[in-house]
C-alpha cells in the first residue's frame, strides 16, 4: 500500500514511581498536552521533573497542581516540532 509520515513531534513524558509514595500517572489530555496525576490528599509530596533519568538534579515542577475530584493534576504541554523527554516523580518534603 501507499504510506506516508506527516509532521508532528516525538516526545516521551513518563511517571517514575517513588517507593512508598503515592501512585503517579500520566494520561493524554488533548492534542499536545498530558496530565500528570496523583491521589488527593498526598500531604508532604512535591512534584519534580527532569529530562534525564540518570541525574540526581531533579527540579521542582513550576506547573501548579490543581485538585480535580480525588486527585491532583498538572497539565504539561510540548510545543510542536520539539523532540524531548520529560520524567516526573513525587518526593516527600523534608520535615
Amino acid at each position: 500500500g501507499n504510506y506516508s509520515v506527516d509532521g508532528g513531534f516525538w516526545s516521551l513524558i513518563a511517571a517514575v514511581q517513588t517507593p512508598g509514595g503515592p501512585l503517579l500517572s500520566v494520561r493524554r489530555a488533548d492534542g499536545n498536552s498530558v496530565l500528570v496525576c496523583w491521589p488527593y490528599p498526598s500531604d508532604g509530596y512535591g512534584l519534580l521533573w527532569s529530562i534525564n533519568l540518570n541525574t540526581t538534579n531533579w527540579l521542582a515542577a513550576t506547573n501548579v497542581p490543581v485538585r480535580v475530584g480525588d486527585e491532583w493534576q498538572v497539565s504539561v504541554s510540548l510545543p510542536p516540532g520539539i523532540r524531548s523527554f520529560q520524567f516526573y516523580r513525587l518526593k516527600k518534603s523534608e520535615p
